[in-house]
């Protein structure tokens, strides 16, 4: 599936129209309302205009941009304590999901998902460097 975004200065990217993404069962039981994120009942609405900055520590493929979107959305949510912290497992799983949904090779979604996984252990920090 793909996204239409652009790239700017400071985050990395943005989006150019809204986009609505279904999200794993996990997930599927809160609500959030932000500026530019909803998340409500299994789906992540995001706003035309929302920023992110692709892959931390990983290379932006354009198989791994709705992923990225995604995981950065949901952990911008934990950042803000609008989630709790310890959705963050069932958060970096939601990035591998969707990275083998978009025809990202399953075991370097693999490599990906234990490198968000390492960065967190080491520096104590959701899989969000900001």
């Amino acid at each position: 599936m793909s996204i239409d975004y652009e790239k700017i200065p400071h985050y990395k990217y943005r989006l150019l129209s809204d986009k609505y993404i279904a999200i794993s069962k996990s997930l599927r039981e809160i609500q959030v309302k932000r500026p530019f994120i909803y998340l409500d009942i299994g789906m992540l609405h995001l706003i035309k205009g929302y920023a992110w900055d692709g892959c931390t520590y990983f290379p932006d493929f354009k198989k791994l941009m709705r992923a990225s979107l995604v995981h950065d959305a949901l952990c911008q949510l934990v950042n803000t304590l609008w989630l709790p912290k310890r959705m963050q497992r069932d958060i970096d799983l939601e990035f591998r999901r969707i990275a083998i949904e978009d025809g990202f090779n399953p075991w370097m979604a693999d490599i990906a998902y234990r490198a968000i996984r390492v960065y967190q252990t080491v520096k104590g920090k959701t899989g969000c460097a900001k």
